[in-house]
């Protein structure tokens, strides 16, 4: 399991990445669900530090759905 967390960690296989950019892209569908219960809260920074960082093609295009958010 520890080598597992470490490959995931470093990024080592495309699978690791695929699940960093899916916690980065669920990061930001968190932040957005809070934003909306809690209108007088300013989440960008967890949009700003999730959705451009996100590389996987498939999961890229759901990040830029969801930063189109209103």
């Amino acid at each position: 399991m520890e080598a597992l967390w470490k490959e995931y960690e470093a990024g080592e296989t495309p699978e690791a990445r695929f699940v960093k950019d899916l916690d980065r892209f669920e990061m930001a569908s968190q932040a957005l669900e809070y934003e909306k219960a809690n209108p007088t809260k300013d989440l960008q920074t967890f949009f700003d530090s999730s959705i451009p960082n996100i590389r996987h093609e498939e999961v890229r295009g759901m990040g830029r759905k969801l930063a189109q958010r209103t």
